[in-house]
């Protein structure tokens, strides 16, 4: 058995997302049938469950300063056989630092509230004029929604952007929803917002 792993991204800014990608084969033959997990900085700790898929997306939003990071990946076999491999990531400072703002209204409902969610950017200090948004309602890593257009309203945009996200939660409690904001020039930036949800 073996897994071979590729980053498809080009570039390796902070602020890129990096899809990888995990080839692996068994006794010659492609192995449709392996699952994978990914460590995103080789620690030991693996960071996703055993996914069905062999691609993946990830921003090292965590790593705080440029260099070198190893990201492993671990296949696994319907038999329980397994096997790991993992590349070097060297990750340097974008010219061009984007930052998000996220809200939500209300940020206090019950199971019954359909809660607003809406993105802001700024890019260098200047605000974004096109950006895409998508949200992770339940911060486990694997989004809900596409990419969405929240550009500023602007008569020049054909077709206009896409309305704010909506969610409702079924289930009472503290929740973290995770946003990532992606300009035009692909650079992405990672927050969270927390809503409160009574019975």
């Amino acid at each position: 058995m073996r897994v071979t792993l590729v980053s498809e991204t080009y570039g390796e800014s902070l602020q890129y997302l990096f899809t990888f990608r995990a080839v692996v084969s068994y006794c010659g033959q492609l192995a449709t049938d392996a699952r994978v997990r990914w460590d995103w900085e080789d620690d030991g700790a693996y960071d996703t469950a055993y996914l069905a898929s062999d691609a993946i997306e990830y921003q090292y939003y965590t790593q705080t300063q440029p260099g070198a990071v190893m990201t492993r990946v671990q296949a696994m076999m319907p038999d329980r056989y397994s096997v790991s491999a993992a590349m070097p990531i060297s990750l340097y400072k974008p010219l061009f630092w984007v930052s998000s703002g996220f809200s939500v209204t209300p940020n206090t409902g019950d199971t019954g509230t359909l809660f607003t969610f809406n993105a802001g950017g700024m890019e260098n200090a200047q605000v974004l004029p096109i950006r895409y948004v998508r949200w992770d309602w339940e911060n486990d890593g694997l989004y809900d929604t596409p990419f969405i257009d929240c550009s500023p309203t602007g008569s020049w945009q054909v077709p206009p952007p896409e309305p704010p996200a909506t969610h409702r939660f079924t289930m009472p409690g503290t929740h973290t929803v995770r946003a990532q904001l992606k300009s035009y020039t692909g650079a992405v930036d990672t927050g969270f917002v927390t809503v409160t949800v009574t019975p």
